[in-house]
């Protein structure tokens, strides 16, 4: 509380202020755990394509719409997603 303000939070103000704390704190830690995962499942996928010829066709989803590519064309761009959510989560 800053000097300004004289006012005392009451109790229902003050367990309304900690709930909506507390609910976005588990909100942070969902997306936390979902970027995780989601970290979890490009390195999968750039394991598994990686040793494929780069002319090989291979389908990713974009945007919620299924795209042919070819394994040249998606790696960097799945190396680099990876790659962005990783330093992020650091």
């Amino acid at each position: 509380m800053s000097s300004s303000k004289s006012k005392k939070l009451t109790n229902q103000e003050v367990t309304t202020q900690f709930n909506l704390k507390k609910n976005e704190l588990q909100t942070i830690a969902q997306k936390i755990g979902e970027l995780e995962s989601e970290v979890e499942e490009h390195k999968a996928v750039i394991d598994t394509i990686s040793p494929l010829n780069g002319d090989r066709k291979c389908f990713r989803l974009v945007g919620g719409v299924l795209v042919e590519r070819t394994v040249k064309d998606v790696l960097p761009a799945l190396q680099t997603n990876h790659d962005g959510v990783h330093v992020f989560l650091d």
